[in-house]
């Protein structure tokens, strides 16, 4: 029940009044029911001045209107005991902060902050975790203007607000890995005791041992549902999935000049295609058995850089047919967006307003160059989330919300529009290290490759529930990385994926008589 009547948000997540992303907790000091002396108050009144990264609305509410507390004035607990405290989050980082600063974090509103995440799981850390980031970084700003500069002289750059706050996002990507590892291992030693202690009642009815155990339903967390399917490994490329339903009419693609259009709607009729992707296995991939006639091949983000990096390299970079992203187009390299030769997707937003780069010397230098001024590239309308039930038929694709957001349900939404029916995964990894990060050049710290590392567990997790539902429209996704710890799709061996791609591609090219018969 809402305290504040001004608190226009039912849950958590996208606040249209705010025009900012609210964890479930902040959603609770918006609403007023926060276990807070004022109950949120203080929170939702910066809002509506438009602070704390917020935007503030047309007619803002800044006086109080509305009883604090649960309905009946019922006397609350002391403030230590009101707390829910699920985490230690909160304490790992202001301890590493600590620890890097040499010394103690002087600004209280930080401080603040910074418990407060003891509050909140690892994974509602992590879908606010760019709201955090900003909150704890204006609050340094306004308060603790010396504690501001001693963070930013330690990454030696004098109040660079983007590197300093990615400095704050990597010391909490490190308190939260430590928390999952944690509670990762409390976990495991809970489900042993259950083990050694808890007997089958005789009211229950045993297990039949007869049955073998099906482990296609397998489960990373016994608190979440069941996965759906696991992939396994075969010799040959399984026969091709009748849909049992057909998508719905949608028109999210943008040309040039950004004019809506569905000219690409089915392009590739029951098509294939690969998708390579930027795992550390791109660098012994033999690229010219992707360069055959009748292979179409994808690819994402800068994996097409892998191929300067590999160990049967014929070219400086890979030159797929397709290439979709999501970030700002500064994160990639600028070859990929000059090169005519290849389809390129973008978000409509960075139509006009992304930036390519150049590397001048040491630095990533900012170029005049929009996408705009580059051929071949078409744009998409993007959404914030999605149901796993109807990733298919949503009428924009989406990379899903944080923690768990990956370009590849970008990639593969619009490949299924395009009319691919069936995909082979390259350079699914989904684990990384600090050395080789990716196939191509550009080392993770440790913190940020656990981090990646923990997400594709997660993303690997969806893709096991989407599995049936991409069945359902005859969408066949096949795995053809050696190794890696992608299992929610079938594994087909990359010579035997090309060999069905090319299969009616004539052995002989004959041309005689073609003319003149």
């Amino acid at each position: 029940m809402n305290m504040n009547p001004h608190c226009e948000c039912p849950i958590s997540g996208f606040c249209n009044r705010h025009k900012i992303l609210k964890s479930p907790r902040e959603h609770s000091l918006c609403r007023g029911t926060a276990d807070t002396e004022d109950c949120g108050s203080k929170y939702f009144f910066a809002w509506e001045q438009g602070k704390l990264g917020a935007t503030a609305p047309d007619e803002p509410v800044l006086v109080q209107d509305w009883d604090c507390g649960q309905p009946g004035n019922v006397s609350q607990p002391s403030r230590k005991n009101r707390r829910d405290l699920i985490s230690k989050i909160g304490d790992r980082l202001q301890a590493i902060i600590e620890e890097e600063l040499k010394g103690i974090i002087p600004c209280s509103l930080c401080k603040e902050k910074i418990r407060s995440l003891n509050e909140m799981t690892p994974d509602q850390v992590q879908e606010s975790r760019e709201e955090i980031v900003r909150d704890i970084a204006s609050r340094a700003r306004e308060e603790a203007p010396k504690f501001w500069q001693r963070i930013a002289v330690t990454i030696d750059q004098a109040l660079n607000i983007g590197e300093t706050e990615r400095m704050i996002v990597g010391w909490l990507d490190e308190a939260v890995n430590a928390e999952e590892k944690y509670q990762k291992k409390k976990r495991k030693k809970e489900k042993g005791k259950d083990r050694t202690r808890t007997p089958i009642e005789a009211s229950e009815t045993p297990p039949d041992a007869t049955k073998k155990p099906k482990t296609n339903n397998v489960s990373r967390d016994t608190n979440e549902t069941p996965l759906l399917s696991i992939g396994v490994s075969v010799g040959k490329t399984p026969k091709r999935i009748k849909p049992t339903k057909h998508p719905p009419y949608v028109s999210f693609i943008e040309d040039h000049h950004g004019r809506p259009t569905d000219a690409l709607d089915g392009l590739y009729p029951d098509g294939t295609a690969f998708l390579v992707c930027g795992g550390p296995s791109t660098r012994k991939l033999d690229w010219k058995s992707l360069q055959q006639p009748g292979v179409l091949t994808a690819s994402l983000n800068n994996a097409p850089c892998s191929m300067a990096h590999g160990t049967k390299a014929p070219a400086n970079m890979f030159r797929p047919n397709l290439w979709f992203s999501v970030d700002e187009p500064q994160h990639f390299n600028e070859a990929i967006f000059k090169d005519p030769g290849i389809t390129k997707f973008l978000k409509t937003k960075y139509r006009k307003t992304g930036r390519l780069r150049t590397k001048d010397g040491k630095h990533w230098d900012k170029q005049k160059t929009t996408p705009q001024g580059c051929s071949d590239i078409w744009y998409y309308r993007h959404a914030k989330s999605f149901a796993i039930d109807d990733f298919l038929e949503i009428p924009e694709p989406t990379w899903f919300t944080q923690p768990n957001r990956s370009v590849m349900f970008v990639a593969m939404r619009i490949l299924f529009y395009l009319g691919i029916r069936r995909l082979y995964l390259i350079g699914c990894d989904f684990h990384q290290n600090t050395k080789d990060s990716y196939g191509f050049d550009d080392p993770m710290p440790s913190s940020r490759a656990t981090f990646n590392t923990n997400k594709f567990e997660r993303v690997n997790d969806i893709f096991c529930k989407l599995r049936p539902h991409f069945e359902q429209y005859g969408f066949q996704v096949l795995n053809c990385t050696p190794g890696g710890k992608l299992d929610a799709f079938d594994r087909v061996p990359l010579n035997v994926a090309i060999a069905d791609a090319t299969s009616e591609i004539p052995e002989k090219i004959e041309t005689r008589g073609l003319y003149l018969t």
